[in-house]
């Protein structure tokens, strides 16, 4: 793989950032605890001054707030091309 085709695609591949907590906690007054958090946390994304903030260390959000659902399909399709890259670029595990 070329040293740009490995760029361009650790580039797509960057900059994820997401609220993670344990199964066992969303489990606890499901759904309405972890839609709660979910609106919370959209509330401070989706506010113009976060990207503000986010400047400061040349971060931005471009996407927005995802749901509960939308979230775990960005997870799963993240791993998959991380998986990818990683199968392409010739990187074996121990």
């Amino acid at each position: 793989m070329s040293p740009m085709k490995i760029l361009r695609a650790l580039t797509a591949l960057a900059g994820s950032l997401a609220l993670l907590a344990p199964a066992a906690f969303a489990q606890q007054d499901w759904p309405a605890k972890p839609i709660r958090i979910n609106r919370l946390t959209a509330s401070i994304v989706e506010n113009p001054k976060f990207n503000q903030d986010l400047a400061t260390v040349r971060w931005r959000n471009l996407e927005g707030a995802r749901g509960l659902q939308g979230t775990a399909d960005f997870i799963r399709e993240k791993r998959a091309r991380w998986a990818a890259f990683i199968k392409d670029i010739g990187i074996e595990p121990h």
